[in-house]
């Protein structure tokens, strides 16, 4: 098993996963809970963020139009390509694709690295003061020691971190309700080669146990889709209506135990570094 790569898949992801209302639900519910966990992002100083995985760009074109300098990376040139695009089109001037270790990390204008998560620069260790890992474990071969390299860049006073992964546990649920018992019982949920089910769904206990183990104090657990993915395809309401019933429970037990993704923001925990 290697580490995903969507250059053979952007057009197909775009138009799936980001082009659609289950994404538009995804965005509105991360970002809701970005602000509401870290404040300072509206109310501070600008701050250094790291967008690792960063696709197409959404959360951070929105943090880079708070002020904030945001270095986005991707192993995939095509999503970059769709990143910078976005980004112009909504005034910024992205820079030429830098080499990792010329990029200035405190430059107002946003940086795009086309680098994978391992080959990031030792220099960058302890640098950011928000980390963005969103919908990047499930795609690594091995996912642990991936999380492990993008906390190191996380600043150790003050740092924080905000870590979204393929729940485990919604994919048992959908499939029993779809009646395929046969796969449940095989406990085999890797998604087909070629395909935009993740290979690595995770169960949230264990990456919360990594995160503690990490030193990150864990601010909220949110269920990202907690009843859309469930819903009767024929259900006639609104988006706005799905976002607010969405918004009502996505960090109450146990619906965010049976979201589609979780996510977990944290900070960092200064005396066990």
């Amino acid at each position: 098993m290697t580490d995903q790569n969507f250059d053979p898949l952007a057009e197909r992801f775009a138009k799936r996963i980001y082009g659609s209302e289950k994404g538009e639900i995804r965005l509105a519910i991360v970002w809701q809970q970005l602000l509401d966990d870290f404040p300072e992002l509206v109310e501070g100083r600008p701050l250094r963020i790291l967008d690792i995985g960063a696709g197409m760009g959404q959360v951070s074109l929105r943090l880079a139009k708070l002020g904030h300098s945001v270095v986005l990376t991707d192993p995939s040139i095509e999503m970059l390509h769709r990143a910078k695009a976005a980004f112009a089109e909504a005034g910024f001037d992205p820079s030429q694709q830098p080499e990792p270790l010329l990029v200035d990390i405190d430059s107002r204008q946003p940086q795009f690295v086309n680098s994978a998560l391992q080959a990031l620069p030792a220099a960058w260790s302890g640098q950011f003061d928000l980390v963005v890992f969103h919908a990047v474990m499930e795609w690594l071969a091995q996912p642990f020691e991936g999380l492990d390299e993008a906390l190191r860049f996380v600043a150790p006073e003050a740092g924080r971190v905000s870590v979204m992964f393929y729940n485990r546990h919604s994919l048992v649920f959908r499939n029993v309700i779809r009646g395929n018992f046969r796969k449940v019982q095989s406990q085999s949920f890797k998604g087909d080669e070629g395909g935009l089910t993740p290979q690595n769904p995770l169960l949230p206990e264990a990456v919360k146990v990594r995160l503690e183990a990490k030193a990150i104090d864990i601010q909220s657990v949110t269920g990202v889709r907690v009843f859309t993915d469930y819903m009767n395809k024929a259900l006639d309401r609104s988006l706005d209506d799905k976002i607010a019933i969405e918004r009502l429970y996505c960090c109450e037990q146990p619906y965010a135990s049976l979201a589609r993704y979780v996510m977990y923001n944290g900070r960092t925990h200064p005396e066990q570094h």
